[in-house]
């Protein structure tokens, strides 16, 4: 137990030099000003940190959801985790969306989505969620999702 404990010591004692290292200035974004790009079926997102579609990049993507909105079933190649910054994320697992089955997770909400696991989201009031994890975020959808109506 104790050698593991030097070696933790050591490993903190290195903090310093790699914080100096990587010093770069600060990201900043308040959630009032964000430059939301959003899609035709209403969702909306911002990469706060990095590109998603990097590998290996730690990258921080804000998602903004309208009231009533359903991420269709999918999986992701790689951990995803995801925190609730605005109103309540319906998440549930599985190959179909059940909302009776969802759990909700208010505001501070936080889920650690594993590599591959079949899950699906909607939103209880228009819901701002921070994802974050490394790159590549890829979405693969377990059945093609609907096109919006067209006018």
């Amino acid at each position: 137990m104790l050698p593991r404990l030097g070696l933790v010591l050591a490993g903190l004692a290195l903090l310093p030099a790699l914080a100096q290292a990587q010093a770069g200035p600060h990201v900043m974004q308040r959630l009032d000003q964000v430059p939301w790009r959003t899609s035709p079926s209403g969702l909306a997102s911002y990469a706060v940190e990095a590109d998603p579609s990097v590998p290996g990049a730690a990258y921080s993507l804000l998602l903004k959801l309208p009231d009533g909105f359903w991420i269709p079933p999918h999986w992701h190649p790689l951990d995803k985790r995801v925190v609730v910054l605005a109103g309540v994320l319906l998440m549930g697992s599985g190959d179909r969306v059940d909302a009776s089955a969802a759990t909700a997770l208010p505001v501070g909400g936080f889920v650690l989505v594993p590599a591959r696991s079949h899950h699906y989201e909607g939103a209880r009031g228009e819901t701002v969620l921070l994802l974050y994890g490394t790159g590549p975020l890829q979405t693969n959808f377990l059945e093609a999702p609907a096109r919006p109506p067209t006018h």
